[in-house]
């Protein structure tokens, strides 16, 4: 291998290795466009440790678009925050029944700097963004002088906030529309730095093909994506002063980064909506209701997390699933038609889980997949002497 054989696949394996995004715990990823459209995932589903999973993005053209929207980060209630949301639709996030709380009555002051957000001076939690950060301090101080029952309506309608699709649906047509230019430049400068020079070197060499890149990717990296992504980043995303600054610098060190520049833009371009208000923008029909039946599964039947739910937790989960509830005939799903069984495709399997639809044989008393749920009879189920100890997935 030649010493420009050797640059070109160092560059390629540099250009790869910008081509994931991190999915924090009660987060989700949204494929909007291009080879993944219309697909989702969820932070366990994704390899990676306790705090979040590592979503692979497609590295060649047309590149697509990934949207990541999370569950709320904290347990509210009138009377109550606690760090740690309550859902959990794959496994339990950062907190749980042991997880700092604090009564809103004894808060003094709220503040956040950066993503930091701060109870009296104190570090309480590191949420997502400093957006999130900005809309958590906002949200608290104007319940501090309240008194709990002027507080339960103010929640709720952040609640209702969260979930409006049309919002979301309005806010993911501005991003494509001003995001045009930066997608085609984008899409360009892959072409310029891994389908260009191969030509160029086909025809007089690769020293020529060396120099054809590294000009062209220095000309469309810091003289056109650089400066529309900023321009473009600070009009759509102005809180992220520390996301723009340590992603340009990245793009001004490494061009070849600029590839991705699309992507660090709409990422958290959807920071503020609930997963499930950025499924229905997202989603094509069929994908958005298995969504929501998963987000309204968790809510109506929560893992059996140890130890005793909290007070503000019950109030919590009541409250957004009323709301979840509501949004979901406002958008033409039954609910209680998305928590029907499953059909019983096998004449063994007698029972089945109530939050993940797994099925299973009379022999079964929990489900290990949802930290040993309890299981629920499967309407109109026959059984086959001698199937037992098994399960069936759908």
């Amino acid at each position: 291998m030649t010493d420009s054989q050797l640059l070109f696949l160092v560059l390629w394996l540099l250009y790869l290795a910008e081509c994931w995004v991190w999915v924090r715990n009660g987060g989700t990823a949204f494929s909007g466009w291009g080879l993944r459209a219309g697909g989702w995932a969820t932070a366990g589903a994704l390899p990676g440790n306790a705090k979040g999973g590592i979503l692979i993005l497609n590295p060649l053209p047309p590149l697509g678009e990934v949207f990541l929207a999370e569950m709320p980060q904290f347990t509210l209630s009138p009377d109550e925050l606690r760090r740690g949301g309550i859902e959990h639709l794959d496994r339990p996030a950062a907190g749980g029944p042991d997880a700092a709380s604090r009564s809103l009555d004894r808060i003094r002051q709220v503040s956040h700097a950066g993503r930091d957000l701060r109870l009296d001076g104190k570090l309480f939690a590191t949420l997502a963004d400093e957006a999130e950060a900005g809309r958590w301090s906002a949200l608290l101080t104007r319940l501090l002088p309240l008194p709990p029952a002027a507080r339960a309506p103010l929640i709720r309608h952040q609640f209702r906030e969260s979930l409006d699709a049309d919002a979301a649906a309005r806010r993911l047509e501005e991003c494509r529309r001003d995001s045009r230019l930066l997608r085609g430049l984008c899409n360009l400068l892959w072409l310029w730095l891994f389908f260009i020079p191969p030509l160029v070197a086909w025809r007089v060499g690769l020293s020529h093909a060396f120099a054809t890149a590294l000009g062209g990717t220095l000309l469309l990296a810091w003289g056109a994506i650089l400066p529309v992504w900023l321009r473009k980043h600070r009009a759509r995303l102005p809180e992220l002063r520390e996301a723009r600054f340590t992603e340009g610098l990245k793009m001004a060190l490494f061009p070849p980064a600029a590839v991705r520049a699309l992507d660090v833009l709409l990422a958290r371009a959807m920071s503020g909506f609930h997963p499930l208000a950025v499924a229905a923008a997202v989603l094509p029909a069929a994908a958005f209701a298995g969504f929501a039946r998963r987000v309204l599964a968790d809510l109506e039947q929560p893992l059996p997390l140890p130890g005793a739910l909290e007070a503000a937790a019950v109030w919590h989960r009541e409250a957004l699933r009323e709301e979840v509830r509501r949004f979901l005939k406002k958008r033409g799903l039954n609910p209680e038609s998305l928590l029907a069984p499953p059909a019983a495709t096998d004449p063994g399997c007698t029972q089945y889980c109530p939050r993940c639809q797994t099925l299973y044989t009379e022999l079964a008393r929990t489900c290990p997949d949802c930290l040993d749920l309890g299981l629920a009879p499967l309407p109109g189920a026959g059984k086959k002497p001698g199937f037992a100890g098994k399960s069936a997935r759908e």
